[in-house]
């Protein structure tokens, strides 16, 4: 009559020695060599502790509406001025006019947050005056929210010179871009940067000092690439018009790397590396201890009962 396999089981072999055997020091041994050398050969690579890591983040860009325009004339004692900043001291041989500003943020995406900023201003000048230099600077306030509560009070200078003849209208065309000296923190809130950029009673002849203290900065914005187009002639009657379309593009922000995001990342090393000294020493001990090149007491689990054997057959 054929027999049929109708169950099976598996039997473990456990071998048992003392402390002091050489079973015990050869299987100390190998869980020393299949644990530590993973660690040594991550450690030993610089990505083990991951100290920085990149994220893309739109921006949150607010313009304050607070700009500093310098025009540079054919007067060169009396520059022209154009500011909206309060607490900026004029001297006596500055002049302060604007004839009209408009300023518009759009969403275009609608996720909450501006996509540019499109600012026209309109200076009057005399029929004798010609503009040769222009010097803007933009107020922004600056927040990211992605990882940390970032904010900061940061600013966009423009400087555009006429090659050649004195101009009638400056368009300006121009991405404000994060610049970072250093990462910024992955938690809690950073507002170190968030003061005034034009301190109470500036000098407008003294804005260098402003940009000097300005490019200090470990976190600042700056406008690139800044592309104008200068229009030539101006009548005696129309003003100096200058545009500029900012735009505030994704940005690639660097983050100094979270405790928990750290040892996540050397844990995931470890394991890649831990996972065929595992197998490498189980298919040594298992070869070992089944030739019995070392001596070792052996039960089985469950055990085996030879004495019995019944037929049912």
């Amino acid at each position: 009559m054929a027999v049929y396999q109708l169950y099976s089981h598996c039997v473990a072999c456990k071998y048992k020695n003392t402390l002091c055997s050489k079973a015990f020091v050869f299987v100390f041994i190998c869980l020393l060599l299949t644990y530590i050398p993973p660690f040594f050969v991550v450690y030993g690579s610089d990505a083990f502790w991951l100290r920085t890591e990149i994220r893309r983040e739109k921006p949150d860009v607010h313009f304050k509406h607070e700009f500093l325009l310098v025009l540079e004339t054919n007067e060169f004692e009396i520059p022209t001025i154009c500011s909206t900043i309060e607490n900026l001291q004029f001297t006596t041989t500055e002049k302060n006019i604007c004839s009209a500003n408009k300023v518009l943020e759009e969403d275009i995406d609608k996720d909450g947050k501006y996509d540019y900023l499109s600012i026209e201003i309109q200076v009057p000048l005399t029929a004798t005056e010609v503009v040769y230099h222009v010097k803007m600077f933009l107020l922004f306030d600056y927040r990211l929210s992605l990882t940390s509560n970032f904010q900061m009070e940061s600013m966009g200078f423009i400087e555009k010179s006429s090659s050649w003849a004195g101009g009638a209208r400056l368009d300006i065309y121009g991405d404000l871009r994060l610049h970072l000296k250093e990462p910024i923190t992955s938690h809690g809130t950073d507002s170190r940067y968030n003061k005034t950029i034009f301190k109470a009673e500036q000098e407008v002849t003294n804005i260098q000092s402003v940009l000097d203290e300005y490019t200090r900065r470990n976190v600042s914005t700056h406008i690139f690439p800044v592309n104008a187009l200068w229009t030539f002639g101006r009548s005696s009657t129309d003003p100096f018009i200058l545009t500029a379309k900012i735009h505030y593009p994704e940005e690639q922000v660097v983050f100094y790397t979270s405790i928990f995001e750290a040892l996540k990342w050397a844990w995931i090393q470890y394991l890649a590396f831990l996972w065929p000294f595992l197998y490498a020493f189980q298919v040594i001990c298992s070869w070992v201890f089944k030739h019995r090149l070392i001596n070792a007491g052996i039960t089985f689990d469950p055990p085996i009962n030879y004495g019995t054997h019944k037929k049912f057959f």
